[in-house]
């Protein structure tokens, strides 16, 4: 019974190191999308405060 929940144990380990990097992943790529939307923000108000009827 321990041995099965040294294996158990283990895979827990593994599972944790693996949901560590996606949330690394999705923090960067969130990070990249507000900056993003951010530019294309700046980007149109430019060109509406820009254009002359």
């Amino acid at each position: 019974m321990y041995k099965e929940f040294s294996v158990m144990h283990k895979e827990f380990a593994v599972m944790h190191k693996e949901f560590a990097n996606l949330y690394k992943a999705l923090d960067g790529l969130t990070w990249k999308l507000i900056g993003a939307a951010g530019l294309l923000v700046s980007a149109v108000y430019f060109i509406a405060t820009q254009a002359k009827p």
